[in-house]
């Protein structure tokens, strides 16, 4: 048995290519779009879709102006149902920025922590060649560029207080 398709298409011409309901034309999510009886006035148990994704906002929008262009809905209410979409469009905006925020700064430590693993190994393999007599002037030139990463600026040496604190008594 071959499964019906969803015939929905987008703004670039192509299908959605998701499974459409049983005895309808679109999928789950699309049916909001096309149902007559899926907007407000259009059915006593009518609710705004839940803002829990992008496209919430835009079937929100998508059904206010669908309803007051049938005449099911006055202006007034079509401006209050566009105005909280948008309302929830920027909070969605907010949550989804946030979220990205996030896992950058996630992957941004895990790479530093392999970053510093890494170095680490080869510091300790750096230290058992030296350790076996394998001292080499290549050996110690690696383990300073290992260790440059981890270490704290210098302070730059300032000859006057130098000599302040070597004339200064020790108790």
């Amino acid at each position: 048995m071959e499964t019906k398709l969803c015939e929905h298409r987008t703004l670039g011409g192509n299908k959605c290519d998701a499974p459409a309901l049983r005895d309808r034309a679109y999928c789950r999510h699309h049916l909001r779009f096309y149902d007559p009886q899926d907007m407000p006035a259009g059915r006593t148990d009518y609710a705004p879709a839940v803002p829990d994704a992008p496209e919430a906002a835009l079937l929100s929008v998508h059904q206010a102006t669908r309803a007051f262009l049938a005449g099911k809905i006055d202006e007034k209410t079509c401006r209050l149902l566009i105005y909280a979409a948008q309302v929830n469009s920027q909070i969605m905006g907010q949550r989804l920025a946030h979220q990205r925020h996030v896992e950058h700064v996630e992957q941004e430590y895990f790479k530093q922590i392999a970053a510093e693993d890494r170095a680490n190994a080869l510091l300790q393999h750096a230290i058992r060649a030296i350790g076996k007599g394998e001292d080499s002037p290549e050996i110690r030139k690696e383990i300073e560029e290992l260790l440059k990463p981890f270490q704290r600026p210098r302070v730059p040496r300032i000859p006057q207080i130098d000599a302040q604190l070597a004339a200064q008594p020790h108790e």
